[in-house]
């Protein structure tokens, strides 16, 4: 965790914030994302902050997508909104994944959370494997906790098999970012 001593200053109005002003989200990840969100709520932030047209070759400044975010924040109803966006990326995930054992997918999530990202520092995200049936998810990521949570939680519910019980659950004892910590861990257990 060499990361760990960057302590980026948060803009005093906004809750989810770039860590690095230079720093892009890959087109493909995010038009993914904003083509699945079909609610009136969403459409009038998305054609606000001028993401109607997204690229999937092209990069675009993570701060766009974080404004985005906090105009979601304030609109209200903002947990259930990112679990649900959360949930939507993990429905979008390319089909070469769906090849992949779940131990693959999830322990995969800090190389393809670095390959979306570029110029500058995007976070740290680090999966462990407990054992065969508990990952622990370390993340500093701009994003909003929930949207992260909705996204393991929806990958879960995608690649393992049916009769596989599972939870996903934010750590209890450790503060996470979006109520003031300075990481969030979410623990994933499995259950045969």
């Amino acid at each position: 965790m060499s990361q760990n001593n960057i302590s980026p200053t948060q803009p005093v109005s906004k809750k989810y914030y770039s860590f690095d002003p230079k720093c892009e989200v890959s087109g493909m990840s995010l038009g993914a994302i904003l083509r699945s969100l079909r609610a009136p709520i969403y459409q009038k932030h998305i054609q606000n902050h001028g993401l109607e047209d997204v690229q999937p070759d092209q990069w675009y400044p993570l701060s766009k997508w974080m404004d985005f975010c906090n105009a979601l924040k304030e609109d209200g109803a903002a947990s259930p909104n990112f679990v649900s966006i959360g949930l939507k990326l993990a429905s979008g995930m390319p089909p070469v994944a769906d090849g992949q054992s779940y131990e693959e997918i999830v322990m995969a999530h800090p190389r393809l959370y670095h390959q979306t990202h570029r110029n500058g520092f995007d976070g740290f995200y680090a999966v462990e494997k407990i054992s065969d049936t508990h990952f622990k998810v370390t993340t500093k990521v701009p994003y909003p906790d929930d949207l992260v949570y909705g996204s393991l939680y929806g990958e879960a519910r995608r690649y393992l098999p049916d009769d596989v019980a599972f939870t996903v659950a934010y750590d209890r004892e450790i503060t996470r970012r979006d109520h003031g910590g300075e990481y969030t861990v979410i623990h994933i257990t499995l259950s045969k």
